[in-house]
C-alpha cells in the first residue's frame, strides 16, 4: 500500500508525515499521541482522510486559576490569559495583577503549549494614604502595603512610622498613615550617633537606634519626655563602685614600772598594734568619669592595742672621777644649763632668794617646776661649777631638761652650755623615775 504524506500541524508547528491510517485519529494514536476532549482537531478524529492531507491539532491544557483564595480549573485550547480569565467567569478590572506559572503576566500573554498551567490573580483593592501634609487613593494588587506605596513611587525610608507595617498583607481596602522619620542625634558616653526615627518620646526613639538604658544609666531628656525640638538626645551611662577605704587607728603608749631595767632607760614590754578604721565609700561614674564620692558606713576593724613601755625602777650606784674629784652618784643627766644671779634673774627687781627661801648664791641651782616639785633639796654636782643644791625654780624651756645656775652678783659667770649633772648619794626616798 502507497503511504501518501501527510501536513500536520501540531500548536503551530507543521512537518509532514507518511500518513500511517486512514483517518487523522488512527495517524495521531501511530505516532503516539492522545487525543484529549478538548483538543482542536481537524478534520475530526473518525473522518477518512479522503479529500485533504491536512490535519490540524491545537491541544488543550488543564489551567487553574487561583482567584485569592478560591480556585477554580478548566480545561481549554485558549493561551491567552484574559480569555481564559472569562472563561471562568472571573470579571477584570484595571490595576489588577496577574501571574502564569509563577511569573508576572500580562492579559495579552500567550501561553506556551503544555498539559498544564497555573495563574494567579490577583484583584486589586483600594487604598488611601495619607503622610499628614499629603493624601491619596488609589488601587493596587500588590501582595504587601510596601510594594504597593512603591508602585507608586513612595519611598519608606528607615526611620519612618508606616501603619499598618510595611510587610503587611494587602487583602483587603486599607488607610495607611506615613509619618516620615526625622534625623536626630544621641551621644552614647560621649559618642555622636546620627539616626532617623519618627518616634514622638525619647524612649521609642532609642528603640529605634538599638539603644536602652542599664542599670543606673539615664537620658536626658528622660525617657517619658517628648523628643527635643533640636533632635539631640544625651544617653549617659553610670556605674557604681564601692570602695573600702582602710585608716590605721594608733594605738596609745602606756608606761609601767620595771624592777629589771636600770633607772632612766627603758625596755618595750609590748610593742602594741594599731587599730584599723573601714569607710565604705561609693563612687559614681558618668560615662566613664567620677562624678561623686560618699560615704555610706564605716566601722572598727581592729581596736588599737596600746603599746607598754617599761620604765627603769633599778637604781645601780656608780663612781665617777669629776674635776679631780671621787665622785658617788646614781643618776646622771645631761642637761642645758644657764646662770643668773639676784639682779639677773630676768625680772625688773633684784631677787635673792631661792624658792625654798636660799641665799641666791654659787651652789644653788633652779630647775624647770615639775623637778623642783619631785627634787628640792637633791645634792648634785655640775663639773665647772661643783657641788650644789636643788633650791630654786627657773624658767626652762618644756620637752628640754633645763638648770640655771646660781651666782652672786659679784662673781656672776655666765653659762649656755650643755654638761651632764650628777645627783649624789645617799639615794632619796623617793624617786622621780621618769623625769618631766
Amino acid at each position: 500500500m502507497l503511504l501518501q504524506p501527510v501536513t500536520l500541524t501540531i500548536d503551530g508547528v507543521t512537518t509532514d508525515t507518511p500518513a500511517y491510517g486512514i483517518t487523522a485519529g488512527s495517524l495521531l494514536n501511530h505516532l503516539g499521541m492522545e487525543i484529549r476532549p478538548d483538543d482542536q482537531l481537524k478534520p475530526p478524529a473518525w473522518l477518512p482522510m479522503l479529500f485533504t492531507r491536512h490535519i490540524s491539532l491545537i491541544t488543550s491544557a488543564d489551567v487553574d486559576i487561583f482567584n485569592g483564595d478560591e480556585l477554580t480549573t478548566i480545561s481549554s485550547t485558549e493561551r491567552r490569559p484574559a480569555n481564559l480569565l472569562l472563561l471562568a467567569d472571573i470579571p477584570l478590572y484595571p490595576f489588577d495583577s496577574l501571574a502564569a506559572d509563577g511569573q508576572p503576566a500580562s492579559l495579552d500573554t500567550l501561553l506556551p503549549p503544555a498539559s498544564r498551567h497555573t495563574l494567579q490573580y490577583r484583584q486589586a483593592v483600594p487604598l488611601h494614604y495619607s503622610n499628614g501634609g499629603f493624601s491619596m487613593d488609589f488601587y493596587s494588587s500588590a501582595l504587601t502595603v510596601g510594594a504597593a506605596l512603591w508602585e507608586q513611587g513612595i519611598q519608606v525610608k528607615p526611620g519612618d512610622a508606616l501603619d499598618p507595617p510595611f510587610n503587611t498583607p494587602l487583602d483587603k481596602p486599607i488607610t495607611v498613615f506615613h509619618q516620615h522619620g526625622r534625623e536626630l542625634t544621641v551621644i552614647d558616653s560621649g559618642v555622636h550617633k546620627i539616626i532617623r526615627s519618627s518616634a514622638s518620646t525619647v524612649g521609642n526613639v532609642l528603640l529605634d537606634a538599638g539603644l536602652s538604658l542599664q542599670g543606673l544609666d539615664y537620658c536626658d531628656p528622660a525617657e517619658d519626655q517628648l523628643v527635643p525640638a533640636n533632635g539631640i538626645i544625651k544617653l549617659i551611662r553610670v556605674r557604681e563602685e564601692v570602695l573600702l577605704n582602710q585608716t590605721p587607728i594608733p594605738n596609745s603608749i602606756e608606761y609601767q614600772a620595771d624592777a629589771n631595767t636600770e633607772l632612766d632607760h627603758q625596755t618595750v614590754i609590748d610593742s602594741g598594734e594599731y587599730g584599723l578604721k573601714i569607710q565604705q565609700i561609693r563612687i559614681r561614674y558618668e560615662d566613664g568619669e567620677e562624678v561623686s564620692r560618699q560615704a555610706e558606713s564605716e566601722w572598727i576593724a581592729r581596736e588599737p592595742r596600746p603599746q607598754i613601755i617599761g620604765y627603769g625602777t633599778k637604781v645601780v650606784i656608780r663612781t665617777a672621777q669629776v674635776d679631780g674629784l671621787n665622785l658617788e652618784y646614781w643618776r646622771s643627766v645631761t642637761v642645758y644649763a644657764t646662770s643668773y644671779s639676784p639682779c639677773r634673774s630676768g625680772v625688773n627687781e633684784c631677787l635673792d632668794r631661792t624658792a625654798n627661801g636660799m641665799k641666791v648664791e654659787q651652789g644653788v641651782v633652779g630647775v624647770i617646776r615639775s623637778w623642783y616639785d619631785q627634787m628640792n633639796g637633791q645634792q648634785i654636782y655640775i663639773p665647772g661649777y661643783g657641788s650644789a643644791i636643788i633650791a630654786d625654780i627657773g624658767g626652762g624651756i618644756a620637752g628640754k631638761h633645763w638648770i640655771d645656775l646660781a651666782y652672786s652678783d659679784a662673781d656672776y659667770v655666765a653659762w649656755h652650755s650643755n654638761v651632764t649633772i650628777y645627783f649624789l648619794t645617799p639615794v632619796p626616798a623617793n624617786i622621780p623615775w621618769i623625769l618631766p
